[in-house]
């Protein structure tokens, strides 16, 4: 006869092992659920396509159709500006837009066709929100060279509107930065009798207000101004910087702030005159994080042939000293580096880019480097981007950050002629690997990544140009990053089996756990969802 201990034993043992089964069906679907979320937290890059209505905009076929300027403001909601050549062979802009994630017909900007006898340029776009954007560039018209600009209003693009008054003689439009709907600023040069200078002006409301010289520009300025670049981070608060020369004929640099729409005198980089030894330098770009937070860099030459990155940092409306960008010497073996774009996210937290040459002079790579909490961390190449360069020329053009840590960049590398577009993220402070744009190579052969704007850490898009090969034709194309949607979980089976069994045994211990299984899965459904509409908002 059986012992009832042994038949006891029995039971207990195989409701163990219902339990365990149970509990694996609660742990499955959890990992699946967190990995499923993980992986969707990653975004890749989309094949590039060329915009639409570009081909029927170029009707003569001509060449050096490009984009040049690309802002987003949330998940498939951009807009980009460029340059075409129409029938008569003549450069004209355009502008497009993507909405929901399609981009609509390239069009010509209205009213700058009837403007200029000459060439047209594009410079800048940027967008405060979806279909609410201004953009700014300079056309050419008997001689003389004026800027303009030009508003989209709820999708629509208004015509525009030429920048200058008699004290400001010839304008041009280097760069727009919008902070909200109506409310721009934009900046450029100009030049009235013989001595050039820089100029701003305000957009309030939608309403753009008279151009004036930045303040106390003239007392420092002796002769040639560079670019000026701008950020604005609400509106009335912007930074703007560019250069100057001085009494000796030494370029030097200065920053300009605007605080609740007044704008402060222009005054020298601290430190950077020291630094700036070879007395040439070039302030390539500036991002404005919050009111009197910003920072700004480019290159300085500490001897006449010998060239060095540089940042600056302004904290709580001050500017600190500008510093070399550290760790950037001892890539720089070839001394000649450069910061070419930078962007900030929130205060202290800021991206920024480059390039240097190794030490046979000739040879180019490209560096990234990272401000953590205020304080800029050393220099690196980006990963994979010399196994790409083979021809040992490469160059970053653009750099978006959303957030700290996450942020894509841009630019071109060599591989014997023509030049190839390439593109890196950074995921949570983490710089990945270069790539190709994917869908280059069937859209054409030689490209180059102009500009890119991140929305937020899930969607960024950029631009670049596209050619035939022959380095005479190109036409602009767009590509952009997202988050995928996860695929369904696989855990309902899992679930679907483990209640079989404990209707089956009618264990009083696996059965609460059965539920809970249903419950879990019924609730990473609904966090991966809500996670899939954050990301897409």
């Amino acid at each position: 006869m059986e012992s009832p201990y042994f038949n006891l034993s029995k039971k207990v043992k195989f409701n163990l092992r219902l339990t365990v089964i149970s509990v694996i069906s609660l742990v499955v679907p959890l990992t699946f659920c967190i990995a499923s979320d993980a992986a969707a937290l990653v975004p890749t890059w989309g094949d590039a396509s060329l915009i639409p209505g570009i081909t029927q905009l170029n009707v003569g076929n001509f060449s050096n159709m490009s984009f040049h300027s690309i802002s987003c403001t949330s998940s498939g909601s951009c807009s980009a500006g460029g340059t075409y050549k129409d029938a008569n062979g003549g450069t004209q802009g355009f502008v497009a837009d993507q909405v929901n994630g399609v981009w609509t017909n390239a069009e010509e900007i209205p009213g700058l066709g009837s403007m200029h006898d000459g060439a047209v340029s594009v410079t800048s776009v940027s967008c405060a929100s979806p279909g609410n954007c201004s953009a700014g560039g300079s056309y050419e018209f008997r001689g003389n060279v004026y800027g303009y600009l030009v508003n989209e209003v709820s999708g629509t693009w208004q015509t525009a509107e030429t920048v200058g008054i008699a004290s400001l003689g010839p304008t041009v439009i280097d760069a727009v930065s919008c902070s909200s709907d109506g409310n721009c600023t934009a900046g450029g040069s100009y030049v009235a009798g013989l001595l050039p200078s820089n100029f701003i002006m305000d957009e309030s409301n939608g309403t753009w207000g008279v151009p004036v010289e930045v303040p106390n520009l003239s007392t420092l300025n002796f002769g040639a101004v560079g670019n000026l670049v701008l950020s604005c981070s609400t509106a009335g608060n912007c930074s703007a910087s560019s250069t100057y020369t001085d009494g000796s004929n030494h370029v030097q640099g200065y920053v300009a702030s605007e605080r609740s729409g007044v704008w402060g005198g222009a005054l020298e980089i601290p430190g950077l005159g020291v630094l700036n030894s070879g007395n040439e330098l070039e302030v390539a770009s500036i991002s404005c994080a919050s009111p009197g937070n910003c920072s700004a860099g480019g290159n300085y030459y500490s001897n006449p042939i010998e060239s060095q990155a540089f940042v600056v940092n302004q904290v709580d409306g001050t500017w600190n000293s500008a510093e070399i960008v550290p760790g950037s010497q001892q890539l720089n073996a070839g001394n000649s580096a450069v910061l070419l774009t930078l962007s900030c996210s929130t205060p202290g937290y800021c991206s920024a880019g480059g390039g240097y040459t190794l030490a046979d002079g000739i040879t180019s790579e490209v560096f990234v480097v990272d401000e953590i909490n205020g304080t800029w961390g050393n220099a690196q190449e980006i990963p994979g981007s010399q196994s790409l360069n083979t021809a040992g020329y490469a160059v970053i053009n653009a750099i978006s950050c959303s957030s700290p840590g996450n942020c894509s960049a841009g630019g071109d590398y060599n591989i014997g002629n023509p030049t190839e577009s390439f593109l890196a993220d950074e995921v949570d402070g983490v710089w990945g690997h270069a790539i190709q744009v994917p869908g280059s190579l069937a859209l054409g052969v030689g490209s180059g990544a102009n500009s890119l704007s991140c929305s937020h850490d899930n969607y960024c898009a950029a631009t670049g140009n596209i050619g035939n090969g022959t380095g005479n034709y190109f036409q602009p194309f767009v590509v952009s990053r997202y988050a995928a949607v996860p695929v369904t979980p696989i855990f309902p089976a899992v679930q679907e089996v483990s209640t079989a069994k404990l209707a089956a045994t009618g264990s009083n211990l696996t059965l609460p756990l059965g539920l809970a299984t249903a419950l879990l899965g019924l609730g990473c459904l609904g966090i991966l969802e809500a996670q899939r509409r954050r990301r897409g908002a």
